[in-house]
């Protein structure tokens, strides 16, 4: 048996005694210090308003778990929010395929992005700001898996769009994942893909609009990872050797993403006026570039390697 195995069955032997694992106690001392040095935690939620609707009401308690995991645990935080996400969201449309919920989501977001600059600016800064070991992550598993390939690739008819021909010839050119060298270009890439309006694969010019964009945050990223989470098929994140910052970026990035995508939901589905919304939509905004100003500074050049 390795040396970390033993370590994982001495921390279940030992509890509740045990010491953190060293990329748990790392993590905690680096969150400390931003709180030491900024006097303040690295995320922020906007304010809730106050509805006695059920739904609101269940969703804002699986808030309240997620928040109580934040900042030192990223990936439960993340999995409580996702609880939430996902039964406010079906409740509301009333569709139980996820899949097809999350597509109706992103073009829901998309049409929001185009009408309301407050959204729009929020989900660009979103896009901006992804880490490298996430857009590494989203690549690896569509390369990986046809399940989620097919997400990005098919929409809620299961009929071929644009980023069928796009990502088909992105996975090609990018073919041998097993190398870091490569992986790390086709993530470097992908995060160009999240800021710009047109790319080049192959010699051949793609448009991108934020409804890709979208896609490929919430369907392959959001909805990978929480499957992978889900499912238990691999070592948890914080208890792996191979744990590193750029893992806890990528949770932490998750969970920011998630949080800002499940509140322009329950804004859009929450609020009848529209002076009310637009209102939300800006504290929003202002809320989500603050969470990632600090996000920047809380995990510095880890989120580009």
């Amino acid at each position: 048996m390795c040396e970390f195995a033993k370590r994982r069955v001495s921390y279940v032997n030992e509890w509740p005694d045990a010491e953190e694992f060293e990329a748990e106690k790392n993590f905690r001392i680096r969150c400390d210090g931003f709180h030491g040095q900024y006097g303040a935690t690295p995320f922020l939620p906007m304010k809730a308003w106050d509805d006695d609707d059920r739904v609101y009401q269940i969703y804002i308690s699986r808030l309240i778990d997620a928040l109580e995991m934040m900042p030192y645990c990223p990936n439960r935080a993340f999995a409580f929010l996702f609880s939430g996400f996902d039964y406010y969201s079906e409740e509301k449309t009333s569709e139980s395929n996820i899949t097809k919920r999350l597509k109706r989501l992103t073009n829901e977001i998309y049409t929001l992005s185009n009408a309301d600059r407050y959204v729009d600016d929020a989900v660009c800064s979103l896009f901006k700001s992804i880490p490298m070991s996430a857009a590494a992550y989203i690549f690896k598993r569509q390369k990986e898996k046809n399940n989620v390939f097919r997400r990005l690739t098919h929409d809620e008819n299961d009929h071929p769009t644009l980023m069928f021909s796009f990502m088909g010839e992105v996975k090609n050119k990018y073919e041998d994942i097993t190398d870091p060298v490569v992986l790390r270009k086709a993530a470097a890439f992908l995060r160009i893909v999240f800021s710009r309006n047109s790319v080049i694969v192959n010699s051949n010019t793609y448009q991108i609009t934020n409804e890709e964009r979208l896609t490929l945050l919430i369907s392959g990223l959001l909805y990978t990872l929480r499957n992978d989470s889900l499912h238990g098929s691999s070592i948890s994140a914080t208890k792996s050797s191979q744990t590193t910052v750029e893992r806890y970026a990528l949770n932490y990035y998750a969970f920011l993403a998630l949080y800002t995508i499940a509140s322009i939901m329950l804004i859009h589905n929450e609020t009848a006026d529209p002076a009310l919304a637009a209102s939300r939509y800006s504290e929003l905004k202002d809320r989500t570039d603050s969470n990632i100003s600090n996000m920047r500074l809380l995990f510095g050049n880890h989120l580009t390697k």
